[in-house]
């Protein structure tokens, strides 16, 4: 039903838009949200979408990556804010969108891990 795909894509819409404005006026580095999707509104709006009924799996990771770029990272982009964002579609038991903001480069470790258990202070 159109109905209802629209419904579910206006409510991850408005909610992913709530937590991205969340997180930037926080403005506080290594943040983020994760928003989990319902399971099965999203095999009635995937299957819609990809013309069958039940939609596997893989399908339905498509479908929200393919919303996800086109009503977040895209106009994320749009608005030169792409630095500060990490946006995914991700599938870990459950299908969910996941927002990380202001991501701190992964610190080099080599020197310390190198150095050998002995210099370890617990």
């Amino acid at each position: 039903d159109d109905d209802e795909e629209e419904d579910w894509e206006m409510e991850l819409f408005r909610t992913c838009w709530s937590e991205l404005a969340h997180l930037m006026s926080q403005n506080e580095n290594d943040t983020g949200s994760l928003v989990v999707l319902p399971h099965d509104v999203l095999d009635n709006a995937a299957a819609t979408t990809v013309g069958g009924v039940g939609a596997g799996e893989g399908e339905r990771l498509e479908y929200v990556r393919e919303f996800v770029h086109r009503k977040l990272v895209q106009p994320i982009q749009w608005l030169g804010r792409e630095e500060d964002w990490e946006i995914v579609a991700m599938e870990r038991g459950s299908l969910a969108v996941r927002l990380l903001y202001k991501l701190s480069d992964i610190p080099d470790l080599s020197e310390r891990d190198s150095s050998g258990d002995e210099n370890i202070k617990l």
